[in-house]
């Protein structure tokens, strides 16, 4: 039986990259998109056309019940999940005088929260291995992205703490 993993985000940019690399590899995929359904579909027949299995997860990370759900839902499809990819974020420009309580909630909610549930959810249900992907800006203190940065550092120190 193939290994799968979910990728969250995985329909552009980087989780698609991630997704397609780990089909080559023998990976059964669970993509999780939110508002990039026709990019997503592409993908899946891109990956299916490498002998894979890929299964598409709509969920809106903004919405509590959905992320909190994703976990339980890929493992009906995929009982055999072993990794976990966090990649889905929001990136946007906000100085630390102009964050808004909203921007700043988004960010947190989708570069923080969700990933924490979603680490914990699988930890309690699967075994094998998580990856949180962060951003260089970690390692710096860039005002211009403010809650995005802190959101990330928080996902690092998340990340070494589940580590332990």
């Amino acid at each position: 039986m193939s290994p799968s993993a979910l990728i969250t985000g995985g329909a552009k940019r980087i989780g698609r990259e991630i997704a397609l690399a780990l089909a080559r590899r023998g990976f059964n995929i669970a993509l999780h998109y939110n508002t990039s359904k026709n990019e997503a579909e592409v993908l899946a027949s891109e990956i299916e056309s490498t002998g894979m299995k890929c299964a598409l997860f709509q969920a809106d990370f903004l919405n509590q019940v959905e992320s909190e759900s994703l976990i339980k839902k890929v493992i009906c499809i995929f009982p055999d999940l072993e990794l976990l990819i966090n990649n889905a974020s929001v990136f946007e420009k906000s100085d630390f005088r102009d964050t808004s309580p909203d921007l700043f909630h988004r960010q947190f909610q989708i570069n923080l929260n969700t990933p924490y549930f979603l680490l914990r959810d699988f930890s309690n249900s699967c075994q094998g291995h998580v990856i949180n992907i962060l951003d260089s800006r970690i390692d710096t203190s860039d005002h211009k992205y403010c809650a995005y940065t802190l959101s990330k550092k928080c996902l690092r120190d998340l990340t070494f703490m589940a580590a332990k």
